[in-house]
């Protein structure tokens, strides 16, 4: 008896021989409890024996279910007060004093077992199981306008009687399964009452579950879960359906896209790049409070993909237990499976159903490899295709939103800026494009404003650096328009058959697919779509005239448009000159074989790289470095990446990414300086900066310099890889 309220515990039980008697009893020893309800649903062992034992009531439901039970007991009880609980022994029967002195103001309290502090050890509770309680009750709590619930599962309840006679007929739509639960909840808030959440103490289980015990049991319970939790929700089901049914290709490839970055991921080579760990390094700064820095207490701005950064180390927060390259990896195989989606509802819009289908196998075949990059470019592609059918759906708030947003991702965003300000001063006017202009600057300004106050400008380091590229790094003349026109040439057979001959490479893999894109011009000027035409090439003009280091995402993030455009000019060749004929059925397998033999070798070859990439020997040094050195020593390189990132130590970069006084050191001058070399670190700069570590290969080095005097009094070699070494700092 609570305050002259009947208390009663309703127990459902079917497994649970070896608790339930300890569970009865320990509920009767609180002293307010007047009635227990043991519902046996077909238990086994001797479960009814142990019930018999106590002062509880044994009723029983023969219909097998978590919820026919529950409801059964909900039947029987008497009580004013009813309380549910489980007969396993995971909850404390001591708690229901908690749950007695909330129902002094609520007539409904959930218990909730997501805090970590109230979970015991051994108690099956794993964060993907807690992560999904959470999240599927905040779909209630959204969907129902309910109050804060972070509990979808928790049988540790509370609720007066009042409300039982309320939602009683609500008994009937349940199949009396385990998605009571959820079904309860809802019925409760759909019934007008709004309960209070209360952290219960979850400990190990006694026996082995019905419906959980194992994250396979836990993820089927909880894929049955949702349809049931919207379904209740009846307008908004059938919007739900209605959209899959409408977009169901897009859904197809998404999830096409899924299964392949994921087969990628796991099988292909990790860490291919150097240049993706300094954005991990900034993740690993920000959750550490070091702020957003590359080193700590240096606010200098060198990642030119702020956006990517923020949302990777949110993600990383959320997942704390997770490897951030891990963390960055999932993030990016998410972002390309959306991406993918995108990419065929845009080529809908200029091609049959059929050729964007195909076209968008061509993507994911290609461009699955920027998983393993770990690089911005998928978020970046998934913002650009959102911007351009956006745009093309004349919803040009909405695509000024998304091009802000691909401009925070990568900054060479600014040329579809300069594009998109044509198309909406051709559509809208001038007076139009200034409004939407400035409004794109203001989604932009809480960035431009907290950057210019943290780091003293918007205007990344990085970016002003490689503006010196030329002289950092001594690049061929063209070099740049030569790797994106061979990027051209190899998205299809190119990949396979690519001659070394480069007349025959232009005329048997280059200009095919030239003539393929030119033969798209008709169609996307028809349907006013011009601006899918000229990003690629502005892109190609802008990079050629600049000719920067060319990284494999700077081609990542305009090849899905050249395929586009490529299948396009295909589509319209096939329709007017090949259809017609009666070979056409054969015509269009040698196509599909033509066209997929590349990008499916290109991904095969992805797959079958057991190899860790070729930065295999930075982790080395890392790992070197990392175990000899000291709090405060300085460690000097031009790839700071995987070096950075695994040491945490204070970097000085020579490249000048994150050290801008390293530019002021280009060109490099020495006495036997190899002019043709791709990249030599001046001598001064290492005399200048001095640091505790050096990390260089032999090639990267004046070979004079590296047996003078001056380097040999100041250096010794500790460590070496190839022809990569590690110097130490003489004191």
């Amino acid at each position: 008896m609570y305050k002259q309220q009947k208390v009663s515990v309703v127990i459902p039980t079917y497994n649970e021989a070896g608790s339930i008697r300890k569970v009865c009893n320990d509920f009767f020893a609180t002293g307010v409890v007047d009635e227990v309800i043991v519902v046996d649903n077909n238990a086994l062992g001797n479960t009814r024996s142990e019930v018999l034992a106590t002062p509880a009531t044994l009723v029983s439901e023969e219909k097998q279910g978590y919820g026919a039970a529950l409801m059964k007991g909900l039947r029987e009880a008497t009580g004013d007060i009813i309380v549910m609980c489980e007969a396993d022994g995971t909850f404390e029967a001591n708690d229901i004093h908690k749950f007695l002195l909330y129902s002094d103001t609520f007539d409904v309290v959930f218990g909730t077992r997501t805090s970590r502090a109230t979970i015991f050890s051994g108690a099956f509770m794993p964060f993907p199981v807690r992560f999904a309680n959470w999240l599927w009750a905040k779909f209630i709590e959204v969907l129902y306008n309910g109050p804060v619930l972070t509990d979808v599962g928790c049988t540790y309840k509370l609720i007066k009687r009042n409300v039982v006679e309320k939602i009683e007929p609500f008994f009937s739509l349940s199949p009396g399964d385990g998605t009571f639960s959820p079904e309860l909840m809802i019925w409760i808030l759909k019934s007008g009452f709004y309960p209070i959440e209360i952290p219960v103490l979850y400990k190990p289980r006694i026996g082995q579950s019905m419906y959980t015990g194992s994250i396979m049991k836990a993820a089927k319970l909880g894929a049955v879960m949702l349809p049931v939790i919207i379904g209740y929700r009846h307008r908004l089901f059938k919007r739900f359906f209605s959209f899959c049914k409408t977009y169901r290709t897009e859904i197809y490839s998404t999830i096409l896209a899924v299964i392949m970055a994921v087969v990628i991921s796991y099988t292909a080579m990790r860490f291919p790049n150097d240049d993706q760990f300094i954005l991990y390094r900034y993740v690993d700064n920000i959750l550490a409070g070091h702020g957003f820095v590359y080193n700590v207490g240096e606010k200098i701005l060198a990642s030119t993909t702020p956006l990517f950064t923020l949302i990777s180390t949110f993600f990383a927060w959320l997942f704390p237990h997770v490897y951030i390259p891990d963390v960055v990896g999932y993030l990016n195989i998410i972002c390309f499976a959306l991406s993918a989606g995108l990419f065929y509802n845009l080529g809908k819009r200029l091609l049959s159903p059929r050729f964007a289908l195909f076209a968008t196998v061509i993507y994911i075949l290609n461009l699955a490899r920027m998983i393993p990059e770990g690089m911005e470019t998928p978020l970046f592609l998934l913002f650009l295709f959102s911007f351009f059918i956006t745009l093309f759906d004349e919803k040009y708030y909405l695509s000024a939103t998304f091009l802000t947003l691909t401009l925070l991702v990568r900054p060479d965003a600014g040329l579809v800026a300069l594009l998109a300000c044509i198309y909406w001063w051709n559509k809208k006017g001038f007076g139009e494009t200034v409004r939407l202009t400035a409004f794109s600057v203001i989604i932009a300004l809480p960035w431009v404003v907290f950057s210019t106050l943290y780091f003293g400008s918007f205007v990344p380091e990085s970016l002003l650096t490689k503006l010196h590229s030329a002289e950092t790094v001594i690049m061929p003349r063209y070099q740049a328009f030569k790797v994106l026109t061979s990027s051209i040439s190899r998205m299809y057979w190119g990949r396979v058959f690519d001659p070394e001959h480069i007349p025959v490479q232009v005329v048997f893999n280059l200009l095919p697919v030239l003539v393929l894109i030119l033969a798209s011009l008709k169609k996307i000027w028809t349907k006013d779509c011009w601006i899918l035409f000229a990003t690629p090439v502005l892109y190609v003009a802008a990079f050629s005239l600049s000719n920067p280091v060319m990284f494999p995402w700077y081609v990542s993030q305009i090849e899905p448009l050249w395929i586009l455009l490529s299948v396009i000019g295909l589509s319209y060749i096939y329709r007017r000159y090949v259809s017609i004929t009666a070979y056409a059925a054969y015509v269009r397998v040698g196509i599909i074989l033509l066209f997929l033999v590349g990008p499916m070798f290109l991904y095969g070859t992805y797959i079958f790289t057991r190899s860790q990439g070729t930065k295999t020997s930075l982790f080395e040094m890392a790992s070197f470095v990392q175990t000899h050195q000291t709090i405060g020593e300085t460690v000097g390189l031009s790839n700071i990446g995987i070096v950075g990132f695994v040491t945490k130590a204070y970097i000085i970069d020579f490249i000048g990414l994150t050290r801008p006084d390293s530019v002021f050191y280009y060109p490099a001058e020495g006495e036997c300086i190899d002019t043709t070399q791709l990249y030599t670190i001046p001598p001064k700069l290492i005399q200048s900066s001095s640091p505790d570590w050096l990390i260089a290969g032999d090639g990267e080095m004046d070979p004079c310099f590296r047996v003078s005097k001056w380097f040999t009094d100041h250096y010794v070699p500790v460590y070496s890889v190839g022809t990569a070494r590690v110097y130490k700092k003489i004191f």
